[in-house]
Formats: structure tokens, C-alpha cells, sequence
């Protein structure tokens, strides 16, 4: 729910390039699970996960263009350095300008995948916040 709910407000907030929304339209799936193990007395933590997200790309200001799509984020883990975006167009209104649905991707693919990768480092730090009670782990 913490995830879901970030990344609801993740897509809110980051994007309003080029005179451009998009904006989520849901988040259509997690899969994964996230641990705690305990090993020689250290708590470890231990997760993966794997997201797909629906969004809609419109003019500001019109009714057209636009674009829905999927993003899905693949597979990522705990230690992993590199979060990676694959961006799929749907369908968009007619006559959309290529250089329109190029400009979504580009979006997607650097201010939203930064802010991803953002979003997983604060989780990483709020779920060892979270199991850090150092009675837990005696």
C-alpha cells in the first residue's frame, strides 16, 4: 500500500513537461514482497518488486493530443543500482505528432524513472526504519 500510494503521488507531482499532463490513471500491478531476515544477530532486509502503472499524456489546455500507455517497471531488488522502465503506447487520439509520443517517452524515461529510482531509496531507508528495533533482532 506505502509503494502504491507513492507512486500515485510520484506521477501527481513530477510530470508537466512540455505543456504536457501525465498523470496516472492506476496502478494496474505489484508484484513482489519484501523481508526481514536475521543473520549472525544483523537484521537483513530483503525485497523485489515488479510494478506496472497506466498513464494518459494530454495537451495542456485541449482535448488533444493524447496518449494512454503502460510502464512498467521491471523487476528490481534491495541491492540493485539500476531501475529499469519499459514505456508502451496504447493508443493515442488521431493525427498524434510522433514527436509528441517521442517527447512522453523521454519524460517517462528520465524525470519519472529519477523519481522512481528516488521513491526506492526512500523505501529502502523507511523499511529499515521501520525493523531497526535493535530488541528484535536479540
Amino acid at each position: 500500500d506505502w509503494f502504491k500510494q507513492s507512486l500515485i503521488e510520484l506521477w501527481l507531482d513530477c510530470f508537466a513537461p512540455f505543456e504536457t499532463s501525465i498523470n496516472i490513471e492506476e496502478v494496474t500491478n505489484i508484484k513482489g514482497e519484501a523481508a526481514l531476515s536475521i543473520w549472525k544477530q544483523k537484521q537483513i532486509h530483503v525485497f523485489n518488486f515488479e510494478i506496472e502503472v497506466k498513464f494518459k499524456a494530454i495537451k495542456v489546455g485541449g482535448e488533444e493530443p493524447w496518449t494512454e500507455g503502460k510502464i512498467k517497471i521491471h523487476e528490481f531488488f534491495n541491492d540493485d543500482d539500476d531501475v529499469e522502465l519499459t514505456t508502451t503506447i496504447d493508443k493515442s487520439s488521431e493525427n498524434v505528432p510522433s514527436d509528441f509520443l517521442e517527447k512522453v517517452k523521454q519524460a517517462i524515461n528520465g524525470s519519472f524513472w529519477s523519481k522512481v529510482v528516488s521513491l526506492i531509496e526512500r523505501f529502502k531507508e523507511e523499511f529499515k526504519q521501520k525493523e531497526a528495533d535493535e530488541q528484535k533482532v536479540l
